[in-house]
């Protein structure tokens, strides 16, 4: 486990991860948490989301944000744990500006009973409640699962926790289609392909998105047919 805040601030778009899971009323999300950022926003128009993460840190970090921010302190919701850099400050602001549109921090606030923060890993969440949207950010590519056949298999494990109609927010799906490509290379001499065939690409959504999110990520939703 990490002893550091890696993440005091998203480097994705907040308007790109909701229009590419089109959050409304009545969905469940479970998402990685990091700054999170990424739950807050998502919470504005779902009925309950779910952040995890491995380290310890970027959850105490989330939780005291919205404390913060249920205490009506929005500067101290918005303040950083350590000087930040160039590229650091430009993320903060972009974060800042989008929570700061009238009135989004006012129905956040109101709906923070319904976000929950956890110390685990994201694939150990699937079994707690039953969730209609992931939003997964970098995990392919960032932990185990950036080698070979594992992306596959993460996607299998989360196409089978789906209903159909389901959706699934990748922020770097140029790395999961390299390893993807690779797995299938991979394997195709000694099992059938492992991707799940139920799951495809959402390419309406995933135009939402990219044409939201800054040249750094590449983001894909795939939705459960």
């Amino acid at each position: 486990m990490s002893k550091y805040l890696r993440f005091p601030v998203t480097n994705e778009r907040l308007e790109a991860v909701v229009a590419g899971l089109d959050v409304k009323e009545g969905d469940r999300i479970l998402a990685v948490c990091g700054s999170g950022d990424q739950a807050f926003a998502l919470l504005e128009n779902a009925s309950y989301v779910l952040a995890a993460d491995l380290n310890k840190l970027q959850v105490e970090y989330a939780r005291t944000r919205a404390e913060l921010l249920k205490q009506g302190n929005i500067d101290g919701f918005f303040s950083q744990p350590r000087d930040y850099n160039g590229g650091e400050a430009n993320d903060f602001m972009h974060m800042k500006n989008y929570f700061s549109k009238k009135g989004r921090l006012g129905r956040i606030r109101e709906k923070l009973d319904k976000a929950g923060f956890v110390n685990s890993g994201f694939t150990e969440c699937l079994g707690i409640q039953q969730f209609n949207k992931f939003y997964i950010s970098n995990i392919i590519g960032y932990y185990e699962f950036c080698m070979n056949s594992e992306c596959c298999k993460l996607m299998r494990l989360l196409s089978g926790r789906l209903p159909k109609g389901g959706l699934i927010y990748i922020a770097n799906n140029d790395e999961m289609e390299r390893s993807r490509t690779y797995a299938s290379a991979f394997i195709r001499l000694n099992q059938p392909d492992m991707w799940p065939k139920e799951l495809a690409k959402d390419e309406t959504l995933t135009t939402e998105a990219a044409s939201r999110e800054s040249s750094l990520w590449k983001p894909a939703v795939y939705r459960k047919l």
